[in-house]
């Protein structure tokens, strides 16, 4: 103990004194703060296994405030562009062109529906989606004339053989 006297010295003994709060400064050979050997030590569990902390800190609402005037908040500020994002309908006309391979031409006629608003409202709001919407366009078009096409040779064929029959 220290002969001063004073009541923070009170509860500690010489050793604690030369120590100070945190261990030895671990000089060669001795060991220091966080080596084996001294209780408390850092990389040392407690009982039962479990790592020892302190009490939980105090978190709660209101801890930061507001940001001051004149700093934009996390979220972006009066400024703040949404990002442009692909149009809905150009999507929905391209998988409508390509689903003429299972459908047939039942979806032909939508996709050109679809792929021509798409293109209008593109023009309009500056959205991503134009080569969505032309492909969809397109393949619309290709399946239906493709539909048409086999439509009258099925005709045709079915004539030429009802007239040879007859």
């Amino acid at each position: 103990m220290s002969s001063g006297g004073s009541g923070e010295d009170a509860g500690q003994t010489e050793s604690d004194a030369e120590q100070g709060p945190y261990g030895s400064p671990g000089a060669y050979g001795q060991p220091g703060y966080g080596q084996p050997g001294q209780p408390g030590a850092y990389g040392q569990q407690g009982p039962y296994g479990a790592p020892q902390y302190g009490p939980p800190g105090q978190y709660g609402p209101g801890q930061y405030g507001p940001p001051p005037y004149g700093q934009p908040g996390p979220y972006g500020g009066p400024g703040w562009v949404r990002p442009r994002g692909t149009n809905s309908l150009a999507i929905a006309a391209l998988c409508c062109g390509i689903a003429q391979i299972i459908a047939g031409f039942l979806t032909g006629i939508p996709a050109i529906i679809l792929g021509y608003i798409a293109l209008g409202q593109i023009r309009r709001t500056g959205e991503d989606g134009h080569g969505m919407a032309v492909a969809g366009i397109v393949l619309g078009i290709v399946g239906v004339v493709l539909t048409v096409i086999v439509v009258i040779l099925v005709v045709v064929a079915y004539v030429h053989t009802s007239a040879n029959t007859s």
